[in-house]
């Protein structure tokens, strides 16, 4: 069994530095950087900025909503302050990702811009800043203990050996950087790198989910049911782009 640590953070003097929230500030600061660097006009660059923004704002709100909304009677209704100390844990990526696109898409409606080229260029930068949040978690709060396992590369978490997503989760997402970054390049149709995200974050997180002892209505968790719309969506704007390309080149 490998050891197992959680809780890092860092005190310099009065303040208290948080593990978790130091690498989800850096993972949105690795993303907003890379998808500024994918436009050469101020203006793209400015919208590029603004839609960085609107990304950390609504999806940390987002991520809280659903994360309290999940754990409500386990945690927060005996102390409800604790509802917006967002950077001592308890963020819920799924729900975050689908308030920030929702809140992005307004933004690029209300601008008149072209939504799934911002998509494609944000979908291999987002990967990676979510990689560098699951590291977060790692020190943050221990990773997400999940199942008892006798697997050898399993945590001793209290003489017991258990499976820890979120190292599962980074490994997923560093994977999918470098494949969403490969995939830019062939240019295949406009909105498919985005597409391609959504179908293999969800298929990832769903198996990963299989793992982990989060509540489950009707057999799955809010993720893997999240996930389910995640993929079915992804895939059939796939199977419709492919189709419309093919058209357009016969």
């Amino acid at each position: 069994m490998l050891p197992y640590y959680s809780f890092f953070s860092w005190k310099l003097g009065p303040i208290t530095i948080q593990s978790y929230g130091l690498l989800v500030a850096l993972g949105f600061f690795i993303a907003i950087s890379l998808i500024q660097k994918k436009f050469r006009s101020k203006k793209n660059k400015a919208h590029a900025n603004n839609i960085g923004i609107i990304a950390i704002v609504g999806g940390i709100t987002g991520a809280r909503i659903a994360y309290v909304l999940n754990h409500l009677g386990e945690f927060f209704l005996g102390n409800l302050l604790d509802i917006i100390n967002v950077f001592s844990g308890g963020l819920s990526w799924i729900g975050g990702f689908i308030f920030a696109v929702f809140c992005i898409y307004l933004y690029i409606r209300k601008n008149k811009l072209d939504f799934w080229k911002y998509a494609d260029k944000i979908a291999a930068p987002l990967a990676l800043g979510h990689a560098f949040g699951r590291i977060g978690c790692i020190l943050g709060d221990g990773g997400h203990v999940g199942k008892i396992t006798t697997v050898p590369w399993c945590f001793n978490v209290e003489g017991v050996c258990r499976h820890v997503s979120a190292y599962y989760s980074a490994i997923m997402l560093f994977g999918m950087y470098f494949i969403l970054k490969k995939i830019e390049s062939k240019k295949i149709y406009k909105g498919f790198v985005f597409q391609l995200y959504l179908v293999l974050y969800g298929i990832g997180r769903f198996f990963i989910d299989t793992i982990r002892i989060d509540p489950r209505y009707f057999g799955l968790t809010t993720a893997q049911w999240a996930c389910l719309a995640m993929i079915i969506t992804g895939s059939v704007l796939i199977y419709k782009g492919i189709k419309r390309r093919k058209t357009e080149d016969s």
